[in-house]
């Protein structure tokens, strides 16, 4: 029989040298069959945490494949947690992290604000976030077919 492994970020990612630990990060999730999320009150403020999701997508991994496990007590904390969330406001520990890891997405993305939609819809069936419920207004139309284009690509 098979035993689980698990691969937890915080014990396995050196944090006095996160530059080298995210060249490493798309090697260790793409041997993890699933992603699995558990999504604090904080969650959406660290960057980081965010950070390994668009990784996870990036190297493939399926959005079906992500297992958000809320610790919020409530079904409208929830939804708080992810409807508006936005990569800008998100921090990191070290502000020279931050400014590496938002300079990364928008080379993937071109722009933070497909980001933040794709984090919006990636949560918002788990969270228990209506569709009608998430921020979008600050995307403009005309990100939205590159959106799509990395959407059907994981």
């Amino acid at each position: 029989a098979e035993h689980p492994l698990i691969w937890l970020d915080k014990a396995c990612i050196n944090q006095d040298a996160i530059e080298a630990s995210l060249r490493g990060l798309p090697v260790f999730l793409s041997g993890c069959r699933s992603l699995v999320v558990l999504a604090g009150p904080t969650y959406t403020s660290r960057l980081w945490c965010v950070v390994e999701c668009f990784v996870w997508l990036r190297v493939g991994g399926a959005k079906e494949r992500i297992q958000v496990h809320p610790l919020s007590s409530s079904v409208e904390e929830n939804q708080a947690l992810f409807a508006k969330f936005r990569a800008s406001s998100a921090r990191c520990y070290k502000p020279r992290d931050r400014q590496h890891l938002l300079a990364v997405i928008e080379s993937g993305f071109g722009d933070l604000k497909p980001f933040d939609k794709l984090v919006r819809g990636v949560f918002s069936d788990q969270a228990a976030v209506r569709p009608e419920d998430l921020d979008n207004t600050d995307v403009n139309p005309a990100d939205l077919p590159k959106l799509n284009d990395v959407a059907q690509s994981i």
